[in-house]
């Protein structure tokens, strides 16, 4: 898979990645929403930062996010320098595209 990520310049380039998803016991995928719910239930994850990077941005899409515990909801194309400051600790608000 392959994510379009704007640089320092503000061009965007291409970030490949390979991207498996994750299963439960019995094999099934599991849901974003279903895995933030279960990592926060986890010992010493309780406090974990979880950003949804998603094509979706409507309010509706923001409200399910922070539903499951998601901190952050940032909307694809992603801004390499939003991402940095989330996990820098400098945005402390939900930062949308």
């Amino acid at each position: 898979m392959v994510f379009p990520l704007r640089g320092a310049d503000g061009t965007f380039r291409r970030f490949p990645t390979r991207v498996n998803p994750v299963r439960d016991s019995a094999g099934h995928v599991t849901h974003c929403y279903e895995l933030a719910e279960r990592l926060r239930q986890l010992p010493g994850l309780e406090a974990i930062r979880l950003i949804a990077v998603t094509g979706y941005g409507q309010e509706s899409d923001r409200q399910k996010t922070r539903a499951a515990g998601f901190q952050h909801h940032v909307v694809k194309p992603v801004d390499l320098h939003v991402v940095e400051d989330i996990v820098n600790g400098a945005r402390d608000v939900q930062q949308t595209r």
